[in-house]
């Protein structure tokens, strides 16, 4: 039995790490699409004053997964 307790202790962990860096990916591509949206339709600039905000988000959401 604690065999089998070490195992799903270990694949939630790694289930847990996973979801973290999927979310990360997730986040990665959506900003570039958003970033290649507002670049496309309203120009560089938008883009610009987006990067500051994806910056601010990025460590809020790590923390917590620490």
């Amino acid at each position: 039995m604690a065999s089998v307790k070490k195992k799903n202790n270990k694949s939630h962990e790694e289930t847990t790490s996973r979801q973290v860096e999927t979310n990360l990916t997730t986040m990665k591509v959506y900003s570039e699409r958003t970033n290649n949206a507002r670049t496309t339709s309203q120009g560089p600039q938008d883009s610009v004053q987006n990067a500051p905000q994806q910056d601010k988000h990025k460590p809020i959401k790590q923390e917590p997964s620490k």
